[in-house]
């Protein structure tokens, strides 16, 4: 399928498109895509990566879920936005797009804000309770700023998540920026456009798998 949001992926949708009599739709969902892109990139790209909080993606979904260790080295959705993530660093010289990485390199990133994918939150959720002292050194444990948002990965990205996804991260980032933006307006304009139906939304909080902060129950 090629790299989420890059001209491999257009290739990707372009082939499928001529072999199943569809290069409208192929089209179209490009240029959605981009529609998107621009916007999001149009309202983060001038701010400054010193007056950026720092971000980090965890409990990513790849082979299965994982705990807060499955890190994204490479993380479409934050480059989106151009948030600062920790997690592109170089980990160990691997050139994966996902890793699990030593919860000493957890804490020693500390990033402001944590987003996990909800596959992988029951996981953290667990290691929370088994593990209270390491998550007590957390900032973002703390200050309340560790989030889900719906995974967007099944063997493969369901890209209407991913697009919904950086909306989500970019309003949690930059809330100046995103002011106009109305989460479950735009996620429902996304999903409708890609799934033909009109509040999704509602789908994703029935199954607990929508948008926010993580609940970890007695914390504090």
């Amino acid at each position: 399928m090629g790299n989420l949001f890059e001209e491999d992926y257009k290739e990707s949708l372009r082939t499928i498109a001529e072999i199943c009599g569809v290069e409208n739709r192929a089209e179209a969902v490009i240029a959605y895509i981009d529609s998107c892109l621009a916007d999001l990139n149009q309202r983060t790209a001038t701010i400054s990566d010193a007056d950026k909080p720092t971000a980090l993606s965890a409990a990513a979904t790849f082979k299965g879920a994982h705990g807060i260790e499955g890190i994204r080295i490479k993380d479409q959705v934050f480059t989106a936005v151009n948030a600062v993530n920790v997690g592109s660093q170089d980990v160990a010289g691997d050139n994966s797009t996902a890793v699990e990485v030593d919860k000493e390199q957890i804490l020693a990133w500390n990033a402001d804000y944590i987003f996990c994918d909800y596959g992988g939150v029951q996981l953290v959720k667990q290691d929370v309770e088994a593990n209270p002292d390491f998550y007590a050194q957390l900032k973002a444990y703390n200050d309340g700023n560790i989030y889900q948002y719906p995974s967007s990965t099944s063997y493969y990205s369901n890209l209407e998540i991913s697009l919904a996804n950086c909306y989500f991260v970019g309003s949690v980032l930059y809330p100046e920026q995103f002011a106009d933006i109305d989460l479950n307006g735009k996620a429902n304009e996304i999903f409708n456009f890609f799934l033909g139906l009109d509040d999704y939304m509602s789908i994703l909080n029935e199954y607990g798998a929508s948008y926010g902060p993580i609940d970890f129950g007695n914390k504090g």
